[in-house]
């Protein structure tokens, strides 16, 4: 399903509300603080995002145009890579 973002409308930050909307009446289901970046393409960045949740399945939401465009998805797969966790794809 397709979402045209409103002309003018920062794409992160609609994308943002469209994930805030869809979790709005969900449980235990978190947006990650921006104030505390992680970097996809970097395995220790994505070892200390599991290892902030250690009770809890992370799951990574992405857009399909990062999957395709996205140097973390273009490597090989090692370990604590963006290949070794669950993720959601979001076609816009």
């Amino acid at each position: 399903m397709n979402f045209p973002g409103p002309k003018g409308l920062n794409p992160h930050l609609f994308r943002k509300n469209i994930i805030n909307i869809s979790i709005a009446d969900e449980l235990n289901v978190y947006l990650y603080p921006e104030d505390l970046p992680i970097n996809i393409a970097n395995p220790n960045d994505l070892k200390i995002l599991r290892n902030n949740f250690p009770f809890s399945q992370v799951y990574i939401v992405v857009g399909n145009d990062v999957i395709l465009n996205a140097s973390a998805y273009q490597r090989n797969k090692a370990k604590n890579s963006i290949h070794t966790s669950k993720a959601v794809s979001l076609r816009f």
